[in-house]
């Protein structure tokens, strides 16, 4: 995908009109914590801003932020509920955040996740602790923001 991106321009065009879509990229990605597998990725973040999905799990190591330049890195869920509540989590968080802009951790369903997160300085969550909201309810709540 990644190569469909960078040689296609009608791809390139849409993406560079549209400056808030970010591109995630995934763990998975062959190659991805190699300086060698990663020339195409590094090409990518040149141009566009990135974000790592599940990092902590196969093959995304901290090689993999130093390689590739990330906006956003999203902890992968069971990374979280391994260490997070561990003596590392704040050491992790503080050498992931070397490396990035800002950080989302998945997998926050209780509210004492979100405190442990919100200690340790993370930018976002992600989980079942948060409702589902629809587009329509999104734009009522944007509304009822911009009015009072």
């Amino acid at each position: 995908m990644a190569r469909l991106i960078m040689n296609n321009n009608i791809i390139r065009d849409l993406l560079d009109a549209n400056d808030f879509i970010r591109l995630e990229i995934s763990e998975k990605t062959p190659n991805i914590d190699k300086r060698s597998g990663s020339a195409i990725l590094h090409e990518l973040s040149n141009r566009y801003p990135l974000w790592l999905d599940d990092y902590g799990v196969d093959f995304s190591n901290i090689n993999t932020l130093k390689n590739i330049d990330f906006e956003v890195v999203k902890i992968d869920k069971k990374f979280f509920w391994e260490y997070g509540f561990s003596v590392m989590w704040g050491e992790i968080i503080s050498n992931v955040k070397q490396y990035c802009n800002s950080i989302v951790v998945e997998g926050v369903e209780t509210r004492s996740q979100l405190k442990c997160i919100k200690e340790a300085g993370v930018f976002g969550a992600q989980g079942f602790l948060f409702p589902s909201v629809t587009l329509k309810e999104i734009d009522s709540m944007a509304t009822k923001l911009i009015t009072e």
